[in-house]
């Protein structure tokens, strides 16, 4: 079973408040809202790595057929 563990951050009191009212408005605590959130985030960031940059002939060579 894996053990969560404590992640700090420092954000404005308004942020704050913005993701107080927006985890109540979904049933969530801030704290399962901001997992999510950095969560989605980190994915994200993993796929656009794993993705390989695809050019095409039309990029290097402009007015070569696609």
């Amino acid at each position: 079973m894996k053990r969560d563990t404590r992640v700090t951050i420092k954000v404005t009191a308004e942020l704050r408040n913005e993701l107080d009212d927006l985890a109540k408005s979904y049933g969530l605590t801030m704290s399962s809202l901001g997992a999510f959130i950095i969560g989605q985030w980190i994915e994200s960031v993993r796929e656009k790595k794993a993705r390989p940059a695809v050019a095409s002939a039309v990029y290097y060579c402009p007015g070569a057929p696609e």
